[in-house]
């Protein structure tokens, strides 16, 4: 008995000492002691099963360029294979490849192999959601994730205009979202997540 005691209190403990530090807010954040940041995982987010499937386009994938693979299907007609795009562990948002493999290879989406910007970011994380504060309504805590834009990636056969930003979300949604420049603070874009 004194046993089962002994592992119940010392559950409680450790519980309690490695459960999250963040606060649960019930009202708005005035402050970002509420602010992490996010350190982004570059495994492939399918199975080994789903990856040992994949044979010769797993190989083909990875020879690309950094790649994180997050889903893959099949049907008669080929198999695809949806990707996150990375540089030097770097997410680069809004910018996914997707790999065709019909008969063929077909590539949707631009492989980036090359940025000749700074990668180390002279904004700290905690000013860039200090900064997205004035934007973001939040009640939850902030996660804030280093990364690389292109200014132009929606303009069509444009150069690419890249920029180191930190990516502002709350509480772990998708929406809203905010997106700093990590050099010069400037606020490059937010979206609400509303649709009309």
């Amino acid at each position: 008995m004194n046993k089962k005691l002994f592992i119940t209190l010392n559950l409680i403990i450790i519980f309690f000492f490695t459960s999250c530090s963040k606060k649960e807010l019930t009202t708005d954040i005035t402050t970002t002691d509420c602010a992490k940041q996010t350190l982004v995982n570059t495994a492939h987010l399918i199975s080994n099963d789903l990856l040992k499937q994949m044979d010769y386009r797993l190989d083909t994938i990875e020879a690309s360029g950094e790649f994180q693979i997050r889903s893959y299907t099949s049907d008669s007609y080929g198999t695809y294979a949806k990707c996150n795009q990375f540089y030097k562990d770097l997410p680069l948002f809004f910018n996914d490849v997707n790999f065709i493999f019909t008969g063929g290879l077909t590539i949707m989406g631009d492989i980036v192999d090359t940025i000749n910007i700074a990668l180390e970011p002279q904004v700290t994380y905690t000013k860039a959601s200090e900064i997205a504060h004035k934007k973001i309504d939040a009640k939850k805590c902030y996660d804030v994730t280093l990364g690389i834009f292109d200014l132009n990636a929606t303009a069509g056969n444009v150069q690419p205009e890249f920029r180191l930003v930190w990516k502002i979300t709350s509480g772990g949604n998708e929406y809203p979202y905010a997106i700093i420049d990590a050099q010069n603070e400037k606020i490059i874009r937010y979206d609400d997540g509303v649709r009309n």
